[in-house]
């Protein structure tokens, strides 16, 4: 059976996140029966499989113009899906 989990998503945020299709319930992690990883955020998709991913952590005390939304890092080849600002 698939493994889904929803992103904490702060509800003050959503003037940002609803015209870019975000939907709370639906949007989050997914990992297949297949061995696959999908991550999704509103019109954003990810899909590869689970052996690409190294390593998965929450973080937090991020400022809300950081940490919402989706971005790449060049520094560590990570990839974020924002939603949430604070603890």
């Amino acid at each position: 059976m698939n493994q889904f989990f929803p992103y904490a998503v702060d509800m003050k945020f959503a003037p940002i996140w609803i015209p870019l299709g975000v939907r709370p319930s639906k949007d989050g992690v997914t990992i297949t029966d297949d061995g696959r990883f999908r991550a999704t955020l509103g019109f954003l998709r990810l899909e590869t499989p689970l052996d690409n991913v190294t390593g998965a952590h929450v973080t937090r005390g991020y400022r809300w113009w950081i940490a919402v939304g989706a971005r790449v890092s060049f520094l560590d080849d990570g990839l974020t899906f924002g939603m949430k600002w604070g603890s």
